[in-house]
């Protein structure tokens, strides 16, 4: 249309590129040769062809997914431009930057060029305005903006003239009520947080906008630091104090909302996060408004943030604000244990009383002293030194003491581990304890062990067949071991048996998906097996009944990759079903009950008349 005096050489290439179209995913190398051939055939009697046949082709490869030979294409179709001086349509650039941006086939690191070339082609206004343009559009589109493209960006805006940063908060202001703006990476908020608080100062609404966020999770806590600092510093915290400002000011959940949501993402993936400051300061302010909240009807339970933060919860208890009861959780997760190693390393930290003087909180300040090793000394040392924690190392280190004690012979070294290294500031509160555990007589433990019977002196014939079978010629590595009372549950990945005290009542062949990057969880009820897993990167689990396993099904649960099932004991219930501790599991259900401790009587599961 454009060009009819070449169009017999248009006409020409569009079989060729049908060919290479029906290549393209099952020999992309020789359809990118192909495509190479023909623009060379191209450049040399249409040259002005060559950047829309480059695009094409490109295009050809994105409908096969193949974004690398895509992004080849698309760089080709620039240089042509530039080799042969060709003019620009720079609105249909545009448009075309922004397709294969979106179709994933740019790195930043092109878009930042294109910066750099619209600032040789246009006028600097121009540059900037298109350059933020397709910035927008980009991410308007679904991708995470870049920090990269932001430095690009206030370079065009020196060179156009456009001073402090309000040409930058106009870009803010278009990007945060994008939901894409929200993955944007710890460097991107950092390059914009004087923008951003300026920005939010000058603009009410952008506070209240900035407290209905919430920050991606992860990042080390980097980004929820930084987060809580441009909240603070802009002015948008007062939406969580005052009741009186306008509506666009404030935060949509209110005060208690936004905690637990923040709380929340802090505190979320790998590692420790220690308290911070300006997070108690501003917990401080809206003191009265979080008991308000928690007032109304339905927050009578109180805030849910867990007991990752010790800090956080000892003020809330101490501002008496109400803070639900800890959730039962798998008893492995960390976190279902008071973080003390981040209390410990704070630069400021509370003393504890008011997390002491609550019960509810116990277990978990308990499990959080088990689960350190010879490495937490010095914890230990700072909660022996602290007003609330002390009392409450007192009770532990009695009853680390009191188990080495009552440990038979075989559980000795581990029973006295702790004692070796916890230090002389843990030991001295409990002196009577550790100074019985340190005179316990061996030889009567040693008298206890052996009139009970050795490990060695055991055996199991069905657990030894098991392994033997399951695991020929290794040792128990790869198997998967659960519960069932009064059965045990042994599988690998293609065979499942149910064994008792005495014999093998049920072997199955698994009937799973074939890939090695899933688990496996079973439940045995009333003579059924369940079979579920759930993969690495999956965000569901799947499942079957043993008698029926061409019927998978999707279960209802919340349970991941990590946690299909925990050490909790379940129980079979005379009625039929089992218990897990959160619910009944009966034969033929598709939806699997929460694991939690059972209390139970010892004798009665152990099946021997009380004493």
């Amino acid at each position: 249309m454009h060009h009819p005096e070449d169009g017999h050489h248009a006409l020409a290439v569009v079989p060729e590129l049908d060919r290479i179209a029906r290549q393209a995913k099952t020999k992309p190398k020789a359809a990118l040769d192909a495509c190479l051939e023909l623009a060379g055939r191209l450049a040399a009697s249409v040259p002005h062809f060559l950047p829309l046949f480059h695009e094409q082709a490109a295009r050809l490869f994105l409908a096969v997914e193949n974004t690398t030979y895509a992004a080849q294409l698309f760089g080709r179709a620039r240089t042509a431009e530039a080799q042969h001086g060709l003019a620009i349509d720079e609105d249909r650039l545009d448009s075309v930057f922004l397709e294969f941006a979106l179709a994933g086939a740019l790195p930043v690191k092109v878009l930042t060029g294109y910066g750099k070339a619209l600032a040789g082609r246009v006028s600097p206004a121009e540059a900037h305005e298109r350059f933020r343009r397709l910035c927008v559009r980009r991410t308007a589109g679904g991708l995470p903006p870049s920090a990269q493209a932001a430095v690009e960006l206030r370079r065009l805006a020196r060179a156009a003239g456009l001073t402090g940063t309000e040409a930058e908060q106009d870009y803010l202001a278009e990007l945060l009520p994008l939901p894409a703006t929200l993955r944007a990476a710890f460097g991107w908020w950092k390059a914009h947080r004087s923008a951003l608080v300026a920005l939010a100062r000058r603009v009410p609404a952008v506070r209240g906008t900035l407290l209905g966020l919430t920050p991606p999770r992860g990042e080390g806590g980097q980004l929820t630091d930084l987060w809580l600092d441009i909240l603070d510093e802009s002015g948008a915290t007062a939406g969580l104090v005052r009741e009186d400002l306008p509506a666009e000011e404030r935060c949509a959940d209110g005060a208690a909302g936004w905690l637990e949501r923040f709380h929340g993402a802090r505190h979320a993936g790998w590692g420790q996060r220690h308290s911070v400051p300006v997070l108690l300061d501003v917990v401080e302010r809206c003191a009265e408004q979080l008991r308000t909240e928690l007032a109304r009807p339905g927050r009578e339970a109180g805030l849910r943030i867990g007991v990752e933060d010790a800090d956080l919860l000892d003020l809330l208890l101490a501002l008496e604000i109400p803070v639900a009861d800890p959730a039962p959780q798998d008893r492995n997760s960390r976190h279902d244990a008071l973080n003390l190693s981040g209390w410990a390393q704070a630069d400021q930290r509370r003393d504890l009383r008011a997390l002491a003087a609550d019960e509810r909180f116990h277990p978990a300040f308990r499990r959080a002293l088990n689960a350190l090793g010879s490495g937490g000394a010095d914890i230990v040392r700072t909660v022996a030194a602290s007003a609330g924690g002390r009392p409450l190392l007192t009770e532990w280190v009695r009853g680390v003491a009191r188990d080495s004690i009552a440990a038979g012979l075989p559980g000795v070294p581990d029973a006295i581990a702790r004692l070796t290294w916890l230090p002389a500031e843990a030991l001295e509160l409990a002196p009577e304890e550790v100074a019985a555990a340190a005179a316990a007589d061996l030889a009567e433990t040693l008298a206890r062990t052996l009139r009970g019977g050795l490990f060695e002196e055991l055996a199991w014939p069905s657990w030894e067949s098991a392994v033997a079978d399951l695991t020929p010629g290794q040792n128990r590595q790869g198997l998967t071991v659960v519960e069932a009372w009064p059965y045990l549950i042994v599988a690998n990945q293609s065979e499942v048996r149910v064994i008792d005290a005495d014999s093998t009542v049920l072997t199955h062949d698994l009937r799973v998906p074939a890939r090695s990057n899933h688990r496996h969880g079973f439940h045995y009820v009333d003579g059924e097996l369940l079979v579920f897993w759930s993969a690495w990167s999956a965000n569901r689990t799947e499942g079957y009944w043993h008698s029926s396993p061409d019927t998978v099904f999707t279960l209802d649960a919340d349970r991941t990759y990590w946690s299909l099932r925990s050490d909790h004991i379940s129980l079979p219930l005379p009625g039929g079903g089992r218990t897990t501790g959160g619910g009944v599991l009966h034969r033929g259900d598709t939806k699997l009950p929460d694991e939690r401790p059972l209390g139970v009587r010892r004798d009665v599961v152990l099946g021997v008349a009380a004493p």
